[in-house]
């Protein structure tokens, strides 16, 4: 007898080495733990085997299931002088070399990087840039660059940015979303395995 705990369902997981299986009777208890999942396979009755995997689609999900992650991270930079307009303030342009600076050491500081990934085979363009500004920033003000990786819907990776000043005052907000897509075929792709890993404590 399937323990009445467990619900049909099939399920895809993709392992290390890109190979699909298809489980069936996925036991929904052991979801919340994303890294070891218990399920059930049909091998001379029903055994319980645990498997670390790098993405997994199910059915009982849909495919815009959103996965939030709740991760932060601050970098501090200063306003230099080529930066500002005639009028003293931060050029607003530079608001996005700021965002990626602090997207690109959030993910660092999780032990990921741009070149390690891309030398794996995957690229992250942006794909959708949304931006407030409500103070200005001047030249020398020292800046804290808030990052926070917030979720992830397929190939679809959210990030959300904070700007303040050296007083804690709110300059600017955005707003980010990126894509894994391979280097081949600039297709969108599902996150590496190193990615999936790294995010582990933050879901």
């Amino acid at each position: 007898m399937i323990p009445a705990t467990l619900i049909n369902i099939k399920i895809i997981l993709f392992f290390y080495k890109n190979t699909k299986y298809i489980v069936d009777n996925f036991d929904l208890l052991k979801f919340n733990d994303f890294f070891k999942i218990r399920f059930f396979i049909y091998e001379d009755g029903f055994k319980s085997v645990n498997f670390k995997f790098s993405y997994l689609y199910t059915k009982f999900r849909k495919k815009d299931y959103f996965m939030q992650i709740t991760f932060s991270h601050t970098i501090k930079l200063r306003v230099r002088y080529g930066e500002t307009d005639k009028m003293g303030y931060c050029y607003y342009g530079n608001y996005a070399q700021y965002f990626e600076v602090g997207r690109v050491e959030a993910l660092r500081s999780l032990g990921i990087s741009y070149k390690s990934m891309e030398d794996s085979g995957y690229m992250l363009p942006v794909s959708e840039f949304k931006v407030n500004y409500f103070r200005p920033a001047y030249y020398d003000d020292e800046l804290s660059i808030i990052t926070s990786l917030t979720g992830l819907r397929g190939a679809k990776l959210f990030f959300e940015y904070e700007i303040q000043n050296e007083a804690g005052v709110c300059l600017s907000k955005a707003s980010t979303i990126l894509v894994f897509a391979s280097m081949d075929s600039g297709r969108p792709i599902q996150p590496p395995v190193s990615f999936m890993q790294a995010i582990q404590h933050y879901v």
